[in-house]
């Protein structure tokens, strides 16, 4: 009888230590998501091109106006006129691939 309630008492104080250990996990990854993700902004990624429109030399210069434009938002992420020009270039390449389904919501 006494080995039985000590069993019974040793799966509960496991119980409590395993769950006080998953909520202070929970709480601590919480935390680290809440710090870290308000500074991070997911931008619209362009997709890579294809066939013919792959080799063509705008392909280049497009890809490397959105990363300057991207860098360009990083320092400073609430600047209009950057924006605004990033979405022109989204805009562009909506029109030279025929992907707006993408670039629209993008």
């Amino acid at each position: 009888m006494y080995f039985k309630n000590l069993n019974e008492a040793m799966q509960s104080q496991t119980r409590k230590i395993l769950y006080g250990a998953l909520v202070l996990l929970c709480v601590t990854f919480s935390a680290f998501i809440l710090a870290k993700g308000k500074d991070k902004v997911a931008y619209p990624v362009l997709k890579e091109r294809t066939g013919a429109l792959a080799n063509d030399p705008e392909w280049l210069k497009t890809k490397k106006s959105v990363e300057t434009l991207y860098s360009t938002l990083d320092k400073k992420p609430n600047d209009t006129k950057t924006m605004l020009l990033l979405v022109k270039e989204f805009m562009q390449e909506a029109r030279a691939t025929g992907n707006f389904s993408y670039y629209n919501k993008a």
